[in-house]
């Protein structure tokens, strides 16, 4: 921030097309959606996917008002009283859950050291490195989820990870969230355009990474900040000015929160703040 100028980042957010930001909501609306029907494939025997979905809004809400993604707990605590799921049954589906979209996400941007030429080698190699260790990761889980036998707590929480140890669905659940991620890129490249920014597909995917790597720690709400810099960071190594990278940080989190907040809101108010319990 100390090497911006404010007239400079005004200027860059008055440029904005605004229509391709309604663009954008539609797009992170979808991507719910498709985070929605993982957690569909992964709960077996599952919900309905609209049920599903309002607990991917709510939870996404939660954790935009809300430090260190309280939203998770948000999501858990009323498949417990709603619907009888086990507390650490939805725990181990959202630890399966963490694995799975960090693979999907190492899958869809392993192209882009050949794709994009003059990367540094060190973007290369966090994606390389972080690959190797969300599949090593991948592969422990799995191997405790098929050998071990457990009951209580530890055995329903290894039941929510049987995804595991059902390769159709976990097809299945990679395909839906590979293609949640590219839709993160599609609105990505959405902000892009309505700031006049231009960046190819694989620049896009770059900032896909650099982003989520930022936010991978639960920090301030809706990773206010944390958010930003991953952005700057990925769009510095693009040679895209820092007023521009910041304005597009700040219009990608505002297209993505404040709607799904609002819905949020909408549909359990009182919950998220804190007037009342989810009810059964």
């Amino acid at each position: 921030m100390r090497e911006l100028r404010p007239g400079d980042l005004g200027a860059a957010l008055a440029r904005a097309t605004w229509p391709l930001l309604v663009l954008v909501v539609a797009i992170d609306l979808a991507i719910l959606v498709a985070r929605a029907a993982a957690w569909r494939l992964m709960l077996a025997p599952s919900l309905p996917l609209r049920v599903h979905l309002r607990y991917a809004i709510v939870a996404f809400a939660a954790s935009a008002l809300l430090p260190l993604r309280a939203g998770e707990a948000v999501r858990v605590w009323p498949l417990r009283e709603r619907h009888g799921v086990p507390l650490a049954t939805a725990a181990g589906v959202a630890v399966a859950d963490k694995l799975l979209t960090a693979t999907a996400l190492l899958l869809v941007v392993a192209p882009v050291p050949l794709l994009h030429a003059g990367l540094p080698s060190t973007a290369a190699r966090w994606i390389v490195g972080l690959g190797v260790g969300v599949a090593l990761a991948l592969a422990v889980a799995a191997l405790v989820v098929r050998r071990r036998r457990a009951d209580g707590a530890l055995g329903r929480a290894l039941a929510g990870m049987s995804i595991l140890r059902r390769p159709r669905a976990l097809a299945a659940t990679l395909g839906v969230l590979v293609v949640s991620w590219l839709l993160d890129g599609a609105a990505m490249l959405a902000v892009a355009a309505a700031l006049g920014v231009p960046l190819s597909w694989a620049g896009t995917l770059l900032v896909v990474f650099t982003v989520n790597v930022a936010i991978a720690v639960p920090s301030t709400p809706a990773q206010v900040g944390a958010l930003q810099l991953g952005a700057i960071a990925g769009l510095d190594l693009l040679g895209v000015a820092r007023a521009e990278a910041l304005a597009f940080g700040l219009l990608y989190q505002a297209a993505q929160v404040l709607p799904v907040v609002v819905l949020g809101l909408a549909l359990e108010g009182r919950a998220l703040v804190g007037r009342r319990a989810p009810a059964a």
